[in-house]
């Protein structure tokens, strides 16, 4: 096939050439040979230069699958794309798991605060979200993809350089004389490639579809980074409020142990063994308080590692914000799905995956015609001195076509179609998978809502006067040790599932500015 064009252009090339002596069969041909080389190794530097670390943008016309079975697989030896650096296809930040609520049952819980923002110089939310954009390791390295799209522009505007070609031909193994003649020609020809069919446009369109696609995909990585930033800055509220609650608990065991031995040293009803009781309660709030300060410093160590802080500012990060204390109302549920269909990154990447598919396809059906390379000779020289006669010179100007006989690149040209059908596809799934998401963190923080508002007007007032009556007999002396304990307990048991309850709302709310892909929830 190769052969048939390369021939078919040297019979359009002598039908063009007006040279008084023609270019010789051998340079033609080896000039073909060296042309067509140079075309199919820029086409691989081209697909080599626009791999970027977002991941496979839709419309790439990259395989869907990671590996096709019968494919040939590398040597255990030889690196591959993801062990090389710089080459590694970094999938999306992986989302964080949420800390569990080190509240354990000792000591006496109060209601919590949730309202508290903490101290006024903390780090807000708003805050963190700005420094994380600015100072998150993860996303300064995609960020460079954007720069890298924009070089890919101008690459793919560039035009294809001349060559330059120089020639000796005829050089005889014995000298011409009269008795055996013949010249040595000498030769420059300047060789321009001639873009016949405006494939250059076609690839900056190419290009500029592609860097509209990087772009969303790195909005997209900035939503996921900050849903990850959500999970750790509740981590640590959740944490600091686990701690504030058990400080106060072991308060509360402070003053029941002070009663007790009271009780004790004035010869009442209670015994060695009761007073014993109380300060294994007391020790033990006091180890939990311990691991409630242990908890909130991880959490805050995690939180430092999204927002690149330095090891040693780990201990001063102090963050501003409540668990609890807002009551919002939202818009329904089709508003937010309407809101999240136009406003989800990933989803506009899609879209514009397809139109960077659509000019994948332009640029197939272009490549059917390779560039027109017109051959330019401005001087050739004759040398005939041999024969004791005048030196020559001349100019000639030739062009040389591959006709598109057999290869018209049929098979680039149906493979990119159904890339676009493959995105579409794509896109259809991604939008029923975002609707799925916000209809469940809807869904979640409606019933998280409720369950909060139950236990306010509810649970709470209750427990705690059945708490308050029990250690109201207790001190009287009207109820054992053992009594007080089981009524702490219970007492305990409710205010903690109220903490998580409302760590669980904040968490929900959050999620819904995810899954919509907007900041409605503060």
């Amino acid at each position: 096939m190769l052969r048939a064009a390369m021939l078919g252009g040297l019979v359009l090339a002598m039908l063009l050439n007006v040279t008084v002596r023609p270019l010789h069969a051998q340079l033609i041909a080896s000039l073909a040979d060296d042309l067509i080389i140079l075309t199919y190794r820029l086409r691989g530097k081209e697909a080599a230069r626009t791999h970027q670390h977002l991941g496979p943008g839709p419309g790439s016309m990259e395989n869907v699958f990671p590996v096709l079975p019968g494919a040939p697989q590398p040597a255990p030896s030889e690196p591959t794309s993801a062990m090389t650096p710089g080459q590694a296809t970094i999938t999306p930040p992986p989302v964080l798991a949420q800390a569990p609520m080190p509240t354990p049952i000792y000591g006496v819980l109060e209601i919590p605060a949730l309202a508290d923002e903490g101290p006024p110089e903390g780090m807000t939310l708003d805050q963190a979200i700005e420094r994380l954009i600015r100072d998150n390791p993860d996303l300064r390295m995609r960020s460079k993809e954007l720069p890298k799209a924009q070089a890919d522009i101008v690459s793919a505007s560039l035009r294809n350089n001349p060559f330059l070609f120089g020639d000796v031909s005829n050089v005889p193994y014995q000298a011409y004389s009269p008795q055996r003649p013949g010249e040595v020609s000498y030769g420059i020809t300047l060789i321009q490639p001639w873009d016949v069919n405006q494939k250059r446009k076609v690839r900056i369109r190419v290009a500029q579809s592609a860097r509209n696609v990087v772009e969303a995909l790195y909005q997209d990585a900035v939503r996921l980074q900050i849903d990850n930033l959500y999970t750790a800055f509740v981590d640590v509220l959740a944490a600091r409020e686990a701690l504030r609650q058990l400080q106060v608990g072991l308060e509360g065991m402070e003053a029941i142990a002070k009663e007790t031995r009271k009780q004790f040293e004035r010869g009442g009803i209670k015994t060695q063994a009761d007073l014993d009781r109380v300060l294994v309660q007391r020790d033990s709030a006091f180890l939990a308080v311990q691991e409630a300060q242990s908890a909130l410093r991880q959490a805050k160590q995690t939180l430092a590692v999204l927002l690149n802080l330095p090891p040693a500012d780990v201990d001063c990060l102090n963050v501003r914000g409540a668990v609890g204390g807002f009551d919002l109302e939202l818009p329904d549920e089709e508003h937010l799905l309407a809101l999240a269909l136009q406003a989800r990154p990933d989803l506009h990447a899609y879209r514009l995956g397809v139109q960077r598919a659509q000019a994948e396809v332009q640029m197939a059906k272009a490549d059917r015609w390779q560039d027109v390379f017109i051959l330019y000779t401005p001087w050739q020289l004759v040398d005939n001195s041999p024969i004791h006669a005048q030196n020559t010179n001349s100019w000639g100007l030739s062009a040389l076509v591959t006709l598109p006989v057999f290869n018209r690149n049929q098979g680039n040209i149906a493979r990119a179609q159904i890339t676009v059908s493959q995105v579409l596809i794509e896109l259809q799934g991604r939008e029923q998978q975002v609707i799925g998401e916000v209809r469940r963190a809807y869904q979640e923080y409606s019933n998280n809502r409720k369950t909060v508002q139950y236990y306010q007007e509810n649970i709470l007032p209750r427990a705690r006067r059945i708490h308050e009556d029990k250690l109201r007999l207790y001190k009287a002396g009207n109820a054992s040790l053992l009594d007080l304990f089981e009524a702490q307990k219970e007492y305990n048991d409710v205010v903690r599932r109220y903490l998580e309850a409302s760590v669980r709302l904040r968490r929900s709310a959050l999620r819904l500015n995810t899954a919509v892909g907007q900041r409605l929830v503060p």
